[in-house]
């Protein structure tokens, strides 16, 4: 006797409610991240620096900070100020870098033995352009004050222009006593000055360049041999020239310090398309701040983008010209004022119920009279354009802000019906 055999419909349904279910459970439990994985949250638990600070190089957002606006020691990071003062008192790099720079005995009044250097000689010669690497590739002390002799006549001098410049930025918690950042009561910034002032020296090409280059050779001198110098930023010197895993592709710059009271600090920057950010650290133990920078600019890459600028509203040149005519022709009897509110209730200054103007504006004056509402073409005066515009702002456009909370809040609410409603398909997939 033949086998019972169950109807084809059956057999083959039943494999296909099982794999729909399968799938619609697997898309209920899948994330509702559709991205590729991205650096984990960065957190202030995970920085030991005593302060940091990520921002946006172009907008001076602030991505990521802990104690940002604390007053503290910069150390060498005042050579970042050092740098840009000089670079705008050089002005024309290229018809001045290779001016010979004399080293005077005004330059080691206040260099302690265990300033970092490059070994200067009073009375040599050395050329602008190498001073300026040695100030910013080995952070040579003696080279800011000879530096600042040369191209402002005196260390004093050149420190106010420092001064000057850092509050022309905005700085509040920043003054500099000295060109090179050695320990100096008086002598302090904060990470958030730190970041304002690289964001200005990062303007200038020839700063740029600098900054990022790894090794660097000072040719012979009238005093001394040739000199072979290695950036003291271990993110930028690849293992091929010395690095070590401290290594970061990324980084362009910036800077080092050091001194027992300011800690280890560093300024790095790195970009990504048209997204520029500058991470800042000082306070930091143990070579942190090579970690902890690295940290913070892969975080900042890989979960932010560049800003547009903002839409700044420019009124039409003469576009609002026109309806200036408007209001004299309404009363055309000009020479004679007292029977203006005879001829018709035209006068636009008076207050009077908007019906009335509606059958003596038909002239031609403006389209205005149409809609009741006259109040609209009645200031016929140009202040009447949409709002004032806005003064480009130092940070990024805050309104931007509440409607990404909007954007991401519908989000989530879409990503978290989601799986209720794959699930109650399963259910009913299931029951047929």
């Amino acid at each position: 006797m033949p086998r019972h055999r169950k109807p084809e419909r059956a057999i083959f349904n039943m494999p296909i409610k099982r794999i729909i279910a399968a799938v619609l459970l697997l898309l209920a439990i899948r994330p509702p991240h559709t991205q590729a994985a991205v650096y984990p949250d960065l957190t202030q638990s995970d920085i030991q620096s005593a302060a940091v600070l990520l921002i946006d190089a172009d907008t001076g957002a602030r991505l990521f900070e802990k104690n940002a606006d604390e007053v503290r020691a910069p150390a060498s990071l005042t050579k970042i100020m050092t740098c840009l003062v000089a670079l705008e008192l050089i002005g024309d790099w290229d018809a001045r870098k290779d001016e010979k720079v004399l080293v005077t005995q005004a330059a080691f009044a206040d260099i302690t033995p265990d300033a970092s250097g490059v070994d200067l000689q009073v009375g040599e010669e050395i050329r602008l352009e190498d001073l300026m690497y040695c100030v910013m590739i080995r952070s040579a002390c003696e080279g800011c004050n000879v530096l600042a002799i040369h191209l402002a006549g005196s260390v004093g001098a050149f420190i106010d222009l420092m001064n000057a410049r850092a509050a022309r930025l905005g700085c509040k918690d920043t003054v500099f006593a000295n060109t090179h950042g050695l320990p100096n009561e008086d002598h302090h910034s904060s990470a958030a000055d730190m970041g304002r002032i690289t964001a200005e020296a990062l303007k200038g090409s020839r700063f740029r360049t600098i900054v990022n280059t790894p090794v660097y050779t000072v040719p012979p001198t009238n005093m001394g041999e040739e000199r072979q110098m290695t950036n003291t930023n271990r993110l930028i010197v690849p293992p091929e020239l010395g690095g070590n895993e401290h290594y970061y592709p990324r980084a362009m710059g910036v800077k080092t310090g050091y001194t027992y009271a300011a800690g280890s600090c560093l300024v790095s920057y790195a970009e990504n398309g048209d997204l520029r950010i500058i991470s800042v650290a000082m306070g930091a133990r143990d070579s942190r701040q090579f970690i902890e920078t690295k940290m913070m600019l892969e975080w900042g890459l890989q979960n932010f983008s560049a800003v547009p600028p903002p839409v700044i509203y420019t009124p039409p040149p003469t576009a609002s010209a026109p309806p200036t005519p408007s209001p004299s022709p309404a009363p055309t009897p000009t020479p004679t004022p007292s029977p203006a509110p005879s001829p018709s209730p035209a006068p636009t200054p008076t207050p009077s119920p908007a019906p009335t103007p509606t059958p003596s504006p038909a002239p031609s004056p403006s389209p205005a009279p149409t809609p009741t509402p006259t109040p609209a073409p009645t200031p016929a005066p140009t202040p009447t354009p949409p709002p004032a515009p806005l003064p480009p702002s130092e940070t990024a456009a805050p309104e931007d802000s509440e409607d990404n909370v909007v954007s991401t809040i519908i989000v989530w609410l879409t990503l978290a019906a989601i799986p209720g409603a794959i699930i109650v398909a399963i259910v009913i997939i299931l029951k047929k």
